[in-house]
């Protein structure tokens, strides 16, 4: 059964709050292994523009001959 991670709606604006680098530090603080589930759902909320982009089986974006 593929597992389903949705992320926090306010991850973008935190993002951008703080800038891809620093939030990548400060995600790579968690538990959270999100190439173990299915599909991982990230909301966007732009200004008034709401995306929803989907990731499916992101364990097969890694490169295995690394």
């Amino acid at each position: 059964m593929n597992k389903v991670y949705f992320m926090n709606v306010f991850l973008y604006s935190r993002m951008l709050e703080i800038g891809s680098e620093d939030m990548a530090k400060e995600w790579s603080n968690q538990d959270i292994d999100l190439f173990q589930y299915g599909v991982v759902i990230f909301p966007i909320l732009d200004n008034t523009h709401f995306s929803l982009y989907v990731v499916a089986n992101p364990s097969e974006l890694i490169d295995s001959n690394r």
